[in-house]
């Protein structure tokens, strides 16, 4: 990465605190976590600041982390299209003029990063990187532990309002009593269905081998897609038995 490229993805990130952390963590490290810990058990701290330091620690490392770095510029001046042999099936290699390089099976110029990907899955506009062949895994932890830290914020937000309900005698006196919780609900009811959709469909996309890109342009086939998934039950059969 350039000392640009560093600032553009620092100021991503910061995006991200702001919409997510800054508001609704914020609100549930001062509202809804010091009740839990006195009323519940030290154990529900513990838990949410080992899911957080998950998500940042992926976070950093999806947008951080150069997607593809190996790829060499030559300045010569090569033909448009190159046929390779791949497991016996011949490749169609296409040219790119940009990059000067032949793009491997799979990889895709980002015209906003301005460089080739190999396993190109899509350009993330809030960590400001492509995700690709060595952030993938990263990028796909982040979402994962994000909407479980999610699911286990609404937990505790509920958990907040029903103890304290059971304290205050109803649940209006307990609103009144810490509506910064019921703001972090909000924000959490509208992020987890989101980021479970996304965390889902990457799931789905794991399972076909493809990625979002390969997905949205329909490069496989469905016959290929078939037969894809009668080999990926074959292999778990053998290894089975």
């Amino acid at each position: 990465f350039t000392c640009g490229q560093k600032l553009r993805l620092l100021w991503e990130i910061n995006e991200i605190f702001k919409i997510k952390f800054k508001k609704g963590i914020k609100f549930f490290i001062f509202s809804s976590l010091p009740f839990l810990t006195q009323k519940v058990s030290i154990a529900i701290p513990i838990v949410s600041s080992s899911l957080f330091l998950l998500v940042i620690s992926s976070l950093l490392r999806a947008a951080f982390t150069d997607p593809d770095p190996f790829f060499q510029r030559d300045e010569w001046l090569q033909p448009r299209t190159r046929i390779v042999n791949i497991r016996g099936q011949q490749v169609k290699l296409k040219y790119c003029f940009t990059c000067c390089i032949f793009r491997p099976p799979r990889s895709s110029h980002c015209s906003i990063c301005d460089n080739c990907v190999l396993n190109f899955d899509h350009h993330c506009p809030w960590l400001g990187n492509c995700i690709g062949l060595r952030n993938y895994r990263h990028f796909f932890m982040f979402v994962t532990s994000l909407w479980i830290l999610d699911a286990f914020m609404g937990i505790c937000v509920g958990l907040h309002f029903y103890l304290l309900s059971i304290e205050k005698g109803t649940f209006m006196d307990a609103l009144k009593e810490t509506p910064p919780s019921l703001l972090t609900g909000v924000i959490n009811i509208i992020s987890i269905w989101s980021v479970l959709g996304l965390s889902g469909f990457h799931i789905y996309l794991l399972a076909l081998g493809q990625t979002t890109n390969e997905d949205i342009k329909g490069t496989f086939s469905q016959n290929y897609i078939l037969k894809l998934k009668i080999l990926i039950i074959l292999e778990i059969v053998l290894k089975i038995f």
